[in-house]
């Protein structure tokens, strides 16, 4: 199974925790795997990963109202977990981007 410490990669990604993280797994067939939530200062953080599929899938949403780098984030996912590939979806202040 897969360690999630959501404490920790918030702290590196320069936002605070003001709830949580709560961290669970999930054994229902067909949505197995993890959920983590936070609640942080400037909103939220939540992420999913799938592992009954090869390889795993991850969604990870940050919503918050402060500033930071989408970038940032994408490059600690890999660190953290190695992944195949990476989407990315950024609105700001009303402006779309993706990558």
């Amino acid at each position: 199974m897969i360690f999630i410490d959501l404490e920790k990669f918030i702290e590196e990604i320069g936002m605070k925790v003001m709830m949580g993280p709560y961290v669970k797994y999930s054994n229902m067939v067909g949505n197995r795997g993890i959920t983590g939530a936070a609640i942080i200062e400037t909103s939220h953080i939540v992420m999913h990963i799938w592992d009954e599929v090869s390889p795993a899938l991850m969604q990870f949403d940050v919503y918050s109202c402060g500033e930071f780098d989408p970038e940032n984030i994408c490059n600690k996912i890999d660190e953290d977990f190695a992944v195949h590939k990476i989407e990315y979806k950024f609105l700001a202040h009303g402006v779309l981007i993706s990558k």
